[in-house]
């Protein structure tokens, strides 16, 4: 099974959303290409009525696939069917939906595959024990490969780094459709920054905390995190900061004339987990280049006008990074991946 970062057709894969507002917030302001997360799926309503009563219903995480004979009953969110594919007849109890209304851009694919932990995703339903995915860069425009299964184990492949796992980690006041992990701090370098771990932790309300969401295009922080990881990239980067707005981002820095982005010099960002395992993300994880002549930091401040703001890995960060979900043993793990040649 294969998807790639741009320009993709058939299912894309969805992890769901608990926190939906920020959710749609950061994908609406970073016009984010879903791939493997955000999207609500409601039945199509009538009417303002029908409308806010569908918007009301629980979320549903979906699998849309090609065409398929099938009895449907209308106006239900959540159906239960029997599926035929040709030339193979599969009966399998699968809930799945039909998204009318979405957040987010599909960017031409006809559905989404979820594979969030929660009961509805095809990850629960299909009592698949763990999942791998390697993203190829967005400008490489090559097939990023998915994994399930036996096959999902990072041994198998060649890796240009350490194998380092850690935690999943369960919120402790709700269900959840997010992979949580343990992020316990940040370096930009050798530097350790003044992050204090409190600001990256799920609290006691299940609120705040860190996930890994494929779905989102820049890593989000928590106020404090992102302002050290501000002055540290400020201070290390030695170009001009651009002083023009830039849609989507909060910083960008002058690159001049005739030079491109991977000709400056940039420290890696390390994002430090519990238990010491520790991702390492060169330039190309933590910079973009919008239009020639800029260099701006994909990483954003997470919003905080829905209480404590939740920190994102996004699928940026995971550029040339093989990832693995142990959603039996509730661990992570990573290596840095040439991803096209797994």
């Amino acid at each position: 099974c294969a998807a790639r970062p741009a320009r993709r057709r058939g299912p894309l894969a969805d992890r769901g959303r608990r926190h939906a507002a920020a959710a749609a917030h950061a994908h609406r302001r970073h016009g984010q290409r879903p791939h493997l997360d955000a999207v609500r799926a409601v039945p199509r309503p009538h009417g303002d009525a029908a409308r806010a009563a569908a918007l009301r219903s629980p979320q549903v995480v979906l699998l849309l696939l090609p065409p398929l004979r099938q009895q449907a009953v209308p106006g239900r969110p959540v159906q239960r069917q029997e599926l035929h594919r040709e030339p193979v007849h599969v009966r399998r109890a699968l809930g799945f939906g039909c998204g009318a209304l979405s957040a987010g851009s599909l960017v031409g694919a006809s559905g989404l595959m979820g594979l969030s932990p929660g009961t509805m995703s095809l990850i629960s339903q299909l009592s698949v024990p763990r999942f791998s995915y390697c993203l190829t860069p967005f400008a490489e425009r090559k097939t990023s490969p998915m994994l399930f299964g036996a096959m999902a184990d990072l041994r198998k492949y060649n890796t240009t780094g350490p194998i380092q796992t850690t935690a999943i980690l369960r919120n402790p006041a709700m269900d959840t459709f997010y992979y949580y992990v343990p992020l316990v701090g940040l370096s930009l370098g050798t530097k350790r920054l003044r992050v204090p771990a409190a600001s990256l932790a799920i609290n006691p309300d299940g609120t705040g905390g860190t996930i890994v969401d494929s779905g989102s295009t820049m890593a989000h922080l928590a106020g404090k995190a992102f302002d050290a990881v501000k002055k540290a990239v400020l201070e290390a980067v030695k170009l001009p900061v651009f002083n023009g707005t830039v849609e989507d981002y909060e910083l960008c820095f002058a690159v001049p004339s005739g030079v491109a982005m991977a000709a400056v010099k940039t420290p890696p960002l390390v994002l430090h987990f519990d238990g010491g395992a520790a991702m390492a993300l060169p330039r190309d994880n933590y910079f973009q280049e919008p239009r020639a002549g800029l260099m701006c930091l994909a990483v954003a401040r997470s919003p905080e006008d829905l209480g404590a703001p939740i920190s994102i890995i996004g699928n940026v960060q995971q550029q040339n990074m093989h990832v693995l979900f142990d959603v039996h043993n509730q661990k992570f793990s990573f290596a840095p991946t040439k991803c096209h040649d797994i």
